[in-house]
Order: C-alpha cells, then structure tokens, then sequence
C-alpha cells in the first residue's frame, strides 16, 4: 500500500469516527482523559468506564502518556468535522474508554502517516523538526507559572495599553487573567459549568468581568465549528492546522452550558494568547508593547550581571540621532555582549506552514535588522563613533518574544543574508569584520537559564548559542558539566504592581 493511500485511509477512518460522536459526550471524554492526564484520577476515572490498569501506571508516570497536544487536535477536528444530515446507526461510546482510545490511536495514526508521506515526496526532515517543536514545547513548559504571568501582565497590561485594552474590552489584561484563573479551578472541578460558577466576588470578579471574558474566550458551538471548518480547510496535515481552541478555549453549548475540555487552555489565552486581543490596536499601543518587552528584557538582564548591563543610549547628531542597541553588557570597561530586542509575534502560518519561507518573510527582516543594529555598532566602535569598546570575546545577541529560531536548521543564513542587505542600504561602511557572531533565543529560554545558573555561565551560554543555530541557551546549558544554581524568580516581589488581584488573593488566603 503506498504511504499516500495509507495516509487517505487514516483520514477516512478518523472522519467517520468523529462524525459518528455526539458534541457534549465527546467534550466530556477529552476532559475526563485531560484530567487524567494531569494526575487528577478520581474526576478522570469517573466519567469513562473500563480504563485498564496498565493505562492508569502510564499516566501516573507521565504528564505526557497522552499526549495534550493530539487532545488539542481531536477536538479542532471534531468541531471541523461536518455533522451527519442523517441519524447513523452507529455512534462512539464517549463513556468508555475503549472509545477514546480507537478516535485517539486513528489521529496518531493520521499524523503518523501524513509524515510518512511527506518524507516519502521530499520533505526535509530537518525543516519539519520546528513545527514539531512548536506544536509540544509550550504544552510540556504550561501556563501557570509566574514568570508567564508578570512577562504577559508586564508587556501588555500597563500603560497605553492597558487603556485601550479596558476601552475597547471592558477589561483590563490583569482581570482577563483573574477570570482565566477562575475559570481554570472551575472547569479542572466539572466538564460542564454555568456563567454564576465563574463569579469570584470576593476578588472583584463579578457579572461584568466575567461577561467581559467570556467574550473574549468563548463562543456558541455552532460559531466554532464554522470557524474551526474555515480555519482547518483544506489539504494539510493535522498538525500543521490553527487550533480555535486558542482564541475561545470555552464553548457554549446553549442552555448556560459551557464546556473546556482542556482547561490548560485558559491560561494561554489570557497569558501568551493576549495579542491576540491587539492585532487591531493602534501603532502607538504596539510600539509601547515593543518598548515594555524591551525594559522587561532589560530587567532581566539587570537582575543577572547588576551595574554591567547597561541600557539604550543615544547618540549622532541632532539632525541624525542614532539609538544603540537595546542592551550593553560589559566586561570591566568592554563590551562582551550587545543585545537587540524583538516583540515581533509568530503567526500560525509561521509557525506551522509548509511553505516557511514566504511566511517568515517580515519576521525575519526583523530579525535581520537586529542583527545589522548590533553589527551596525560594532563597526561604530571600530570607526571611533561611540566610547565603547569591544572586548576580545564580543557577540551579539537577537532576543525574541517567540521562539523564532528553535529547532530550525539553516535559517539563520537567511537572516544573516538579509542584515547584510539591511547594512548596505543603512550604513555602506559597516565591513565584514564587523560581523560579530551574533546568536538567537526567545524570552522564555533566557528565563529558564537566568533561574538555574550564575553570572559566568550564563554569558558562556549566550556567547556558544552564536555557533549552535536552532538550540536555545538553557538548552545548552543543560548539556554542560556546570552545577546548576536554583535562583528565585526575579520578579516575584512585583508581581502586585501588574497584578492588582494578587494581593486580594493572598490576605483572602487562597494563593
């Protein structure tokens, strides 16, 4: 049988399942398989019948026996799936486990030969290995954690933003979260729940922000499923499809019913998800969402090498002021490191999309333009423009929002190419020697090296990641024989002062 048949056959096997499943009991079998998933067996094992034994040792071991990334995908495909005009004889016993494991092994079985086939007509198995990446890192990291919360509240909750957030929302980014984490402790509670369980009055959530957020986060079945048939047309594979779920993560099924069958799902929506809510704000909002990235970027890097890491600075002329880069660190009186910050977001097609390389287009220009600012003062430097001074070891650092460049092979070539072509038209003598090595990470990895190393260890990171393409600074850190150092997280204390409800949280006793 050929890879292209077996993959048609797969399809074929799990559109007739999902046709054959009716809405409510099919939200409730994920759900009860999600809890289970999460260790929360009594509420799990409730709701669906026969669960083996060996099954429930799986799950007790691992977060990720089932994996919640395939669970994301069956539900995207149930609600994409066209209902039958006809009642059919047959339907999927959502209350039992044998059912959910014959819906749950065809989509394995789905994804598993839609890759075999594109390997089978070319594809590069190297190229796919981002895709992969996006799809599962963020689920194996979750959600609910501080410094997800304090970067989102940070970045997008303050300021300009947090004013025109409140006027057109009628709600603050931070009460956006209070109702994500309302609604997560309720829906992990019951499959099914009514708008008044939403209401924590005693933390000022109350009808209008829980009327508030639920717009933002849910919708009626039958406006998800067309959405979801809209977004998930077409030839492509299962993975590579955009997810509802991450927009309106509740759905009503009418009659106040509403239903989360991954919960998890909340609290990205009210935390990485925000941006979502301001795609249509004005340039002056975005720009102070790029500027607040900057400072919390800068934050960090304070926390970590304290007087050495030294901020924006201006110079030039009056007539043709030029910005440094966004952050400075040195060594003693050199610079050992230049950082540029990019709030650039990745879209779905860019994340996911076969075609990449059209995708990436304006993401990676931003990315090239940081690059050739960072190359830009070097060659400054050199030519006398600017007090600093390179030391013996220099390198640039991209520091991105998304993770742009993870697990991505040959990419930054590309980018590189690009900050040549952004240099000759910028500045004609900036010369090959001042091309420093310059390497690439998100926010999130920076994070997660800055909390379990030092000083040292951690510039030796940023400088290696310049050579190592596609891995992360934390990841390489890992493979070092370096004891690891357990820091706080450096923002814990100011976590009030973006998110007002956490003090009404802890005097009320239920942090």
């Amino acid at each position: 049988m050929s890879k292209r048949l077996k993959r048609d056959r797969a399809r074929s096997d799990l559109a007739y399942m999902l046709r054959i499943a009716e809405g409510a009991p099919f939200f409730q079998m994920i759900w009860c398989v999600d809890r289970i998933r999460v260790g929360d067996f009594d509420r799990g094992v409730r709701g669906l019948a026969d669960i083996p034994k060996d099954v429930l040792e799986g799950a007790a071991k691992s977060k990720l026996y089932f994996q919640p990334w395939m669970l994301e995908d069956l539900v995207n495909e149930w609600l994409a799936t066209p209902r039958p005009k006809l009642v059919l004889p047959r339907r999927l016993l959502c209350e039992s486990y044998n059912g959910f494991a014959s819906v749950y092994n065809a989509i394995l079985r789905v994804d598993d030969t839609e890759s075999g086939f594109e390997i089978d007509r070319g594809q590069d198995v190297l190229q796919m290995l981002p895709r992969f990446g996006h799809r599962q890192f963020e689920w194996q990291q979750g959600w609910l954690n501080g410094p997800s919360l304090y970067r989102s509240a940070f970045i997008y909750g303050q300021g300009e933003s947090r004013k025109w957030f409140s006027q057109t929302y009628g709600a603050t980014p931070a009460d956006l979260m209070l109702f994500a984490m309302a609604a997560h402790s309720v829906f992990n509670g019951a499959p099914e729940n009514r708008v008044a369980t939403l209401s924590v009055p005693q933390l000022g959530l109350e009808e209008p922000l829980v009327t508030a957020g639920l717009r933002l986060m849910s919708s009626k079945l039958n406006e998800v499923m067309a959405e979801a048939a809209r977004l998930r047309r077409g030839p492509f594979n299962v993975a590579a499809k955009p997810s509802v779920l991450r927009r309106t993560p509740i759905v009503s099924f009418g009659a106040d019913s509403l239903r989360a069958p991954l919960p998890d799902l909340l609290l990205e929506r009210a935390t990485t998800g925000l941006y979502l809510d301001f795609v249509q704000a004005p340039d002056t909002v975005r720009n102070e969402i790029a500027r607040r990235f900057e400072l919390y970027c800068f934050d960090l890097f304070q926390d970590m090498f304290g007087d050495a890491a030294r901020p924006q600075y201006r110079y030039g002329t009056k007539n043709r002021p030029i910005d440094s880069p966004d952050i400075l660190i040195q060594d003693r009186d050199q610079l050992q490191l230049i950082v540029e910050c990019k709030a650039t977001r990745m879209k779905f097609e860019v994340r996911f999309s076969d075609a990449w390389h059209e995708a990436t287009e304006r993401g990676y220009r931003e990315l090239a333009k940081g690059v050739g600012q960072i190359w830009r003062h070097v060659s400054h430097m050199r030519r006398g423009l600017v007090p600093d001074k390179p030391a013996a070891q220099l390198n640039g650092l991209v520091l991105t929002m998304d993770p742009w460049m993870r697990m991505t092979h040959g990419q930054d070539e590309i980018i590189l190419r690009m900050a040549r072509e952004w240099c000759a038209a910028t500045d004609p003598e900036i010369q090959p020697e001042d091309e420093c090595p310059v390497g690439f990470t998100h926010v999130g990895d920076l994070e997660s090296l800055f909390h379990t190393t030092g000083t040292d260890h951690a510039i030796k990171m940023l400088h290696k990641i310049a050579a190592r393409a596609g891995w992360g600074a934390n990841e390489l850190g890992r493979d070092e024989d370096t004891p690891r150092v357990d820091r706080p997280f450096v923002f814990a204390n100011r976590m009030a002062e973006v998110i007002p409800w956490l003090e009404l949280l802890e005097r009320s006793g239920k942090r």
